[in-house]
């Protein structure tokens, strides 16, 4: 699909002045392999939508997804949509924020789009795993502000997202590239290869907690950790200052929903940010390329029947050399 965040708002303000009467008015996006995408309002309410027309639906059961709060999934018949293929409409409730419903519209979109290329099954999958991850989310009652430590690490991947955008990579990729909060194994896959930021505001050690096996023994070469360590300090930058900054930098390139669906994941609310009022200066960085001698817990020196893992790494005990950030960037091919 070639678009940009702002097609889909202009379709639906053009949809909003037709005057036909039909149930659903619907523009085209574009296509991802067999999927195609329709901009749509659902009349004669005029909610916001956005139609999967998926080829292979017409005769199959709707997926199973949770209610949700905020928007509704719906199944279009042919008879209503005029053609031979039957879609899936994801349209906005009646008392839905409409911000929050573009974000996650985007953010679909945008999932479906880089699962390219692969058949029309994949497809369907990674579209109902997307909208059943906005459903669950929706779902919840009022987040919690962020842990102190959940704080660090989200501040983490900003400074590491800001230093991509401001290289040859360009800010566009280096949105794109910020996989963490879409439930990929490490932070950011960069190219072919991939970098997990850690980062900690302990002066005495640095205990890395590793999410999953996966998320060091990846197929992504090369792999990278960076591990920051923060101090407080007055005249550094506070959480919201750097979500602000990049909010800039994300509109500008025409991102700024995309990043929008990350920092929602992330567990970020602005109504939460007079919590975040901790200034931070970085004070200490070292990349270590992920190699095989590289302390860290390899899926083929594993039995068969560990099938999951999750464990600790005292960054602060690895004998292996580490690097700066250039190095790693040269390394992953973005300098």
């Amino acid at each position: 699909m070639v678009w940009a965040e702002a097609d889909l708002e202009r379709c639906w303000h053009a949809l909003g002045r037709m005057t036909d009467d039909a149930s659903w008015r619907l523009m085209p996006l574009g296509h991802a392999g067999g999927v195609r995408f329709q901009a749509g309002l659902r009349m004669p309410q005029g909610l916001d939508a956005v139609v999967a027309v998926f080829p292979s639906l017409a005769g199959t059961a709707l997926p199973n997804l949770p209610e949700a709060t905020g928007f509704d999934v719906i199944r279009i018949e042919s008879d209503e949509l005029g053609a031979a293929d039957e879609a899936i409409a994801l349209v906005r409730s009646a008392e839905g924020d409409i911000g929050i419903f573009g974000t996650m519209a985007i953010d679909v979109l945008r999932t479906v789009e880089r699962a390219l290329p692969q058949p029309e099954a994949g497809l369907k999958q990674i579209f109902v795993r997307r909208v059943k991850a906005w459903q669950d989310f929706m779902a919840r009652d009022a987040l919690r502000p962020l842990s102190p430590e959940a704080q660090v690490g989200l501040f983490g991947e900003l400074m590491m997202l800001e230093a991509l955008c401001e290289g040859p990579l360009g800010a566009r990729d280096a949105f794109a590239a910020w996989v963490g909060p879409r439930h990929a194994a490490q932070d950011f896959h960069v190219l072919a290869g991939a970098v997990e930021v850690k980062s900690t505001t302990s002066a005495s050690d640095f205990a890395a907690k590793i999410n999953s096996i996966e998320q060091l023994d990846s197929d992504r070469d090369p792999t990278w950790l960076c591990a920051m360590r923060f101090a407080e300090d007055d005249g550094g930058t506070t959480l919201p200052e750097a979500v602000e900054r990049l909010r800039e930098r994300a509109a500008c390139a025409q991102v700024g929903q995309e990043f929008e669906a990350g920092v929602i994941f992330s567990g970020y609310r602005d109504d939460h940010a007079h919590h975040y009022g901790r200034r931070l200066r970085l004070s200490e960085e070292r990349c270590f390329q992920v190699t095989e001698v590289f302390p860290s817990l390899k899926r083929a020196a594993l039995s068969p029947a560990v099938t999951s893992a999750r464990y600790v790494l005292d960054l602060d005990r690895i004998d292996e050399p580490s690097a700066g950030r250039d190095a790693m960037f040269r390394q992953l091919g973005v300098v």
